[in-house]
């Protein structure tokens, strides 16, 4: 029996294996969300993929984990959003952290455009 395949051709995966991936998404943005929670102080994340969305939090972030200051984009218009993430990963970009293999920084910017369904629905 030939295997199921993708619309590019990759093999898809098993049901039971999606649920797996499901399960452990979910673990790491709690974990994550945590961990977040503990470095920002002054601000409460309760959905990482929405409160760090419009670039505020993103930066505090790190400007809490660096101990430098980054200008942000006060409006609440897209385009500030959009601003803002481009100055967070501009920054780390500068700082030459690189994302880890495989994960493209992408996903951040589609969760600044406006996609709700989060950044693992886009791999």
């Amino acid at each position: 029996e030939w295997p199921a395949l993708g619309s590019n051709g990759a093999e898809r995966p098993e049901p039971t294996e999606r649920v797996c991936r499901a399960c452990r998404d979910r673990v790491q943005k709690k974990t994550f969300t945590k961990w977040v929670n503990k470095h920002l102080i002054k601000r409460h994340i309760s959905d990482l993929y929405e409160d760090l969305r419009d670039g505020h939090n993103l930066i505090s972030l790190l400007e809490v984990l660096s101990g430098d200051s980054l200008p942000r984009e006060k409006g609440r218009m897209r385009f500030h959003k959009l601003q803002n993430v481009q100055i967070a990963l501009d920054y780390l970009r500068h700082r030459q952290v690189r994302h880890p293999p495989g994960r493209r920084p992408r996903p951040l910017l589609r969760l600044a455009r406006g996609c709700d369904r989060g950044p693992l629905a886009h791999r």
